[in-house]
């Protein structure tokens, strides 16, 4: 192999659009990319790549030890293509998977590849196609040394905040840690955008405001903490005018949501290791019975459903309740994190997290600098809902959150995440709680046993006369 071949600092395989326009973004930065992609049918004539039709080519392109990115759907695409490279591959080759692998994948991968001395490294990338292009937020994790020798080209297309910290970070020795990060963040980020679409409902539904209202009300919540990326985006698209019938383009969108895996993965690991994360499983559920289109509009026929109008909901009310009902769901997916770094004996900082997600990401906003504070505070914190900032914060709407919820339900508008925050706050806050009774109906029947207030140890009894 002459030296002219090898070329490339970085190969991309995957070039949909978040690996066309990353590539563009690392090309522009002075590195030169290689692409190849599974499809062999599309034609790329990008002047910011080098493109390979086949594996062979592409491998002798890239300057040794090579540094291969993947930018593909998780499963069963990510291993096929690891073991198409590895006949090519030399010790200390570094593979890295930026798609949205289950961390467990991860983790089985980077074993696999260690014993052939191939170097894995797992990369969870939020922003989506603007991220992508113009600067992203990058979870890592893994060894240190394979971390530096990518270092250069994450930093370069990473996203900046406002204070200029690069929002590209290793965040845990543990491979497969930036993977549980982005899954997380993913579960948070469908938690907030069902907040949001129940805060779009109250404002259409029960005070029958326009989409354009709603638009500008939204939009004035920018500098609060209420403030995002996502409440940002959702303002942009309630002004949307579509082009063919004149009408603003939501209400010709069809009711059904879809999603990818990783927030159902997200509430699936919370279950597994403990931790209650009603809210994240609720945004998750909403999306799935949205897909019963079918058996709703013939439930919908049988009840003849009215949501009726509230004078007791206000602007105000409603931007207390999804500000209480957001700190609910942040902290649920935080302390999924605290626990699972406990549970797998990782060395993740949640603070690194949440700086990490200031800029780039999708769920970039206000509440993050909140977060951080949190964590400057009390680096062992174990709930944002334990913190003296957050804490204050929601003391002052959570009232507003069970006002909403309460006149919602009554008012026959369906409210899913901001009811199961409420139900969370609730419970997570009540010194003593019913579950006595839960414990000792297991005992009844099942002679589990139960502990006392009074006493050491664990006791039974018979409870049968």
């Amino acid at each position: 192999m002459t030296q002219e071949m090898e070329s490339g600092d970085i190969g991309l395989i995957g070039l949909g659009v978040m690996g066309l326009n990353l590539a563009q973004n690392i090309s522009e930065k002075g590195f030169s990319v290689i692409g190849h992609d599974l499809s062999s049918s599309t034609a790329f004539t990008k002047t910011f790549l080098d493109y390979c039709w086949n594996l062979r080519d592409f491998i002798k392109k890239l300057k040794k030890p090579r540094k291969i990115m993947l930018l593909l759907p998780a499963g069963q695409a990510v291993q096929d293509t690891i073991d198409a490279l590895l006949p090519y591959l030399e010790p200390n080759d570094l593979i890295v998977d930026a798609g949205n692998s289950h961390f467990e994948d991860t983790l089985r991968r980077y074993k696999a590849l260690e014993t052939q001395n191939i170097n894995f490294f797992g990369l969870g990338i939020s922003g989506g196609e603007a991220g992508a292009r113009n600067g992203a937020s990058l979870m890592g994790a893994g060894d240190p040394n394979v971390f530096e020798s990518i270092k250069p080209i994450l930093e370069a297309v990473a996203a900046r905040d406002e204070h200029n910290n690069i929002c590209a970070l290793r965040l845990g020795n543990s491979p497969e840690v930036g993977h549980f990060v982005k899954m997380v963040h993913n579960s948070i980020e469908y938690a907030e955008m069902q907040l949001i679409s129940e805060t779009y409902s109250l404002f259409s539904e029960t005070k029958d405001y326009s989409n354009e209202k709603i638009s500008d009300v939204l939009a004035n919540w920018r500098d609060d903490l209420e403030g995002s990326f996502l409440l940002e985006a959702t303002s942009q698209v309630l002004k949307k005018t579509d082009e063919v019938t004149g009408t603003p383009l939501i209400d010709m969108i069809e009711d059904i949501a879809e999603q990818k895996g990783t927030g159902k993965w997200g509430t699936v690991s919370a279950i597994n290791i403990g931790v209650a994360a009603p809210t994240l499983y609720e945004a998750v559920s909403s999306r799935f019975i949205s897909q019963y289109k079918t058996d709703r509009l013939a439930a919908s026929k049988i009840y003849s459903p009215k949501v009726s109008k509230s004078t007791l909901i206000s602007q105000n009310s409603i931007k207390g309740a999804f500000s209480a009902a957001k700190i609910c769901a942040f902290a649920q997916g935080f302390q999924l994190m605290a626990i699972a770094n406990l549970e797998y004996s990782w060395d993740l900082k949640l603070r690194e997290v949440a700086q990490v997600w200031k800029a780039g990401c999708i769920l970039r906003g206000n509440i993050l600098d909140e977060i951080v504070k949190a964590f400057d505070r009390n680096t062992s914190l174990s709930n944002l809902l334990l913190d003296s900032g957050l804490s204050k914060k929601l003391k002052n709407s959570v009232e507003l959150l069970r006002l909403v919820v309460s006149e919602g339900a009554l008012c026959g508008l369906p409210l899913a995440a901001h009811t199961s925050s409420l139900s969370y706050f609730d419970t997570y806050t009540k010194a003593r709680l019913p579950i006595n009774l839960v414990q000792a109906q297991r005992d009844f029947f099942g002679s589990h046993g139960y502990r006392r207030i009074d006493k050491r140890g664990t006791f039974h009894s018979t409870w049968e006369n």
